[in-house]
């Protein structure tokens, strides 16, 4: 039995009590669109958005090893927390320094009256400390490490797992290439920079002396940038034999769409410009977009209409509300928006959609989706097929287009009955299953015995498909520039765009 009081879950069962988060997949459905913009950019995240982070890494790991006979591996992340604490202090004496981790904290140390900063005092761990970075493993550990090993840029250490070197494949870029490349772009500022890790302090001159060299964000026009193009456009994962260039060819269609759209580039606005220029295209990766689209905006819609189960239990004067009674009144406020008999068909509905936007949420909801089934169930059996292939055999937008199309005879009221239903069960269950397994309670209302009780609401929101990321990359790389609000190709980035259109493979 589930105890409640107000709006706090006392105990599930005879659990002690847990405490509630937040959550984000709240209906399980995010997955399939997380999955496939992570498959079309791969080695990238949201939260890593300086690329130059890549071949930093890459040197002062090297830098970790350099010169000595044997390692001590404790040593290891202590070494690179106090080299990302100085990057962070030395950008922060520069007037751009977005996309810097722990910046925050280095520039209210560099905002001090001190003239000396210590790296053992910022980036050390220690009972009651407040340093750069809570991770006991750096920015590099919780941010940037999954994607050097995705990149095969680094690897674990043979003799100590816990701890990572470079790699030196030959015939890509490897870890030990883009070492060598930052060391000969900073030049003999690296020597200084190794010189004020080894004794644990910097002064506020060697700071300003280091950031030109070190600046995260801008790079000469010299090997280093140039590999870490190169880099971006090399197969997805060097090492898998399942060969792939979805990044590349991301990369050509993010250029194509800076050329021919007079805005910024934004992820939201790629997806769209994807989706309506993909024609049943052979091209996985334009398929991969085209359906990211599709599954985000799935997860986004079922989500609306979820917030308005919420909101209807959370406006409710009774603390407990029947489910039947839930649908009831969202189905009914469907059919008065729309202006339509409960007896008119999901078919009958569908032919009668038009681009006018409906007042009610669930209403519009439901003209989006039902209007994307329309336009995209021709593509649906090609769809299976390049799912299958991705290993996204689960939950996706086809199987949404394959219920509606088995419910083409179904009266709207009892569809939209059964909808609301089933997206308070599919809640239910997701976030017991998360509790079962993270022990962390993320649901918004209690159910039992038919009946529904408010804990808390929650938005819609968007999946992040990794554009910001490649966006700030090819600024950093000087291939997109911005300019007066909008993003255009530089020379650099036109002749980019040129090699790739016509097959050339640009590395």
């Amino acid at each position: 039995m589930v105890i409640s009081n107000t709006n706090r879950h006392i105990a599930p069962y005879w659990g002690e009590e847990p405490s509630l988060t937040p959550g984000l997949n709240q209906l399980g459905i995010r997955n399939v669109a997380e999955q496939l913009f992570t498959t079309m950019l791969p080695g990238l995240n949201n939260v890593s958005i300086r690329i130059r982070y890549y071949s930093f890494y890459c040197w002062v790991i090297k830098q970790f090893y350099e010169g000595k006979q044997a390692i001590i591996d404790k040593d290891f992340f202590p070494f690179i927390r106090r080299a990302e604490l100085l990057v962070a202090l030395i950008n922060a004496t520069l007037d751009d320094h977005a996309g810097i981790p722990g910046i925050n904290f280095a520039t209210a140390q560099c905002n001090k009256s001190t003239k000396i900063f210590s790296l053992e005092e910022g980036a050390d761990i220690g009972p009651g400390k407040s340093t750069y970075w809570a991770n006991p493993g750096g920015v590099l550990r919780q941010y940037y490490i999954a994607s050097l090993e995705e990149l095969n840029l680094v690897a674990q250490n043979k003799k100590y797992a816990s701890i990572y070197n470079i790699t030196k494949t030959e015939g890509y870029v490897n870890g030990l290439m883009l070492a060598n490349d930052f060391a000969e772009s900073v030049g003999d500022a690296g020597y200084l920079f190794l010189s004020i890790l080894q004794r644990g302090y910097a002064t506020d001159i060697e700071l300003v002396s280091l950031n030109q060299a070190f600046c995260m964000k801008l790079m000469p026009l010299n090997n280093e940038r140039d590999n870490l193009l190169h880099m971006l456009l090399q197969p997805d994962n060097p090492l898998s034999s399942d060969y792939s260039l979805h990044r590349r060819q991301t990369i050509k269609f993010i250029l194509e769409f800076v050329s021919k759209s007079k805005c910024q580039l934004r992820g939201g606005d790629f997806a769209r410009y994807m989706y309506d220029n993909y024609h049943d295209s052979d091209d996985i990766t334009a398929w991969g977009w085209y359906a990211y689209y599709l599954d985000n905006n799935w997860q986004y819609q079922y989500t609306q209409i979820f917030h308005e189960i919420l909101s209807v239990l959370e406006n409710d004067d009774k603390q407990w509300i029947a489910v039947d009674k839930i649908s009831d009144e969202i189905a009914n406020n469907v059919l008065s928006d729309f202006q339509i008999s409960p007896e008119v068909t999901i078919k009958e509905l569908i032919q009668s959609l038009d681009d006018k936007q409906r007042r009610y949420p669930v209403a519009e909801a439901i003209r989006n989706l039902l209007s994307f089934y329309r336009d995209n169930i021709s593509n649906c059996e090609k769809s299976e097929i390049y799912y299958q292939r991705q290993c996204i055999i689960a939950e996706n937008f086809c199987n949404y287009m394959n219920d509606v199309k088995s419910n083409l005879e179904s009266k709207v009221f009892a569809y939209i009955k059964r909808l609301i239903v089933n997206i308070i069960y599919r809640h239910y269950r997701v976030s017991f299953r998360k509790m079962l397994q993270t022990q962390k309670a993320t649901q918004k209302f209690v159910f039992e015995n038919g009946c529904l009780r408010f804990i808390d609401n929650w938005d819609a929101t968007d999946t992040s498909p990794r554009i910001d990321t490649m966006r700030n990359f090819l600024i950093d790389l000087s291939i997109i520039q911005p300019k007066d609000g909008i993003d255009v190709l530089t020379e650099s980035g036109l002749k980019l765009l040129s090699e790739l259109s016509n097959g050339i493979s640009a590395i």
